[in-house]
């Protein structure tokens, strides 16, 4: 069984970072069952736990992203699988990504399937050799904002970490570029969707956004989160 310090590890770490004993909380996130009734009694238990709004917010948070990674995580079979997939898609992202990108205009792309996108009220990437104490802190002590990631499902399986599933922060622009590749669309179209939502007054303003788009791209390419059809 996987270990519950391990899988949950900033829910814990922030359940010590308020003073509070995790050993409390980790029989209620030991359980298995992902149906909604059984969710809905660890999301209360924990709740009691947290008695200040702002800190069970943030608790609840991250709690609901560590269980949708965990739920995510593949069986042997199933890391296999994608390994092999992965294998086909890291030969045709070498090709794609050593051209210009304005090459590929006529390219289709979409989401890759096995992802996953999310927005959170707070910015959970916390480096895990990092000082999570200083992290919690700032997230305790600013409003709330607008965070997105991916969870990506892979073909490689980290021992340490015990899950095959990636975690990677996505800029606004980014998540909201990512978006138009949720049906199949050329990068050529998806460029101009994109870039039609901004107004660049100069000729230096719209080489700018020309430049972003293209660093935008590649950077969705780069950690699969489009694929080729």
């Amino acid at each position: 069984m996987p270990d519950t310090a391990i899988t949950y590890r900033r829910t814990i770490q922030l359940l010590s970072f308020l003073g509070l004993e995790p050993e409390k909380a980790i029989p209620i996130l030991r359980a298995q069952n992902p149906s909604r009734s059984v969710d809905g009694l660890h999301t209360s238990a924990l709740e009691q736990l947290v008695p200040v709004e702002n800190q069970r917010k943030a608790l609840l948070e991250i709690y609901a992203i560590e269980k949708q990674k965990d739920i995510l995580k593949g069986d042997q079979q199933q890391v296999s699988a994608l390994f092999a997939l992965e294998t086909t898609l890291l030969q045709k992202r070498e090709q794609w990504l050593s051209r210009p990108i304005r090459t590929l205009m006529d390219q289709t792309f979409v989401v890759n399937p096995n992802i996953k996108t999310y927005e959170s009220d707070r910015n959970w990437d916390i480096d895990p050799k990092g000082n999570a104490a200083v992290h919690f802190q700032a997230i305790l002590e600013s409003g709330e904002g607008d965070y997105y990631f991916a969870l990506i499902k892979t073909g490689s399986y980290d021992s340490i970490l015990q899950s095959n599933v990636l975690e990677i922060p996505l800029s606004e622009y980014q998540n909201f570029l990512l978006y138009h590749f949720e049906r199949p669309i050329t990068i050529g179209s998806a460029m101009h969707f994109f870039k039609e939502q901004f107004s660049p007054e100069t000729t230096d303003e719209a080489q700018q956004l020309d430049t972003l788009t293209d660093l935008l791209l590649q950077a969705l390419l780069f950690h699969m989160l489009i694929v080729g059809t």
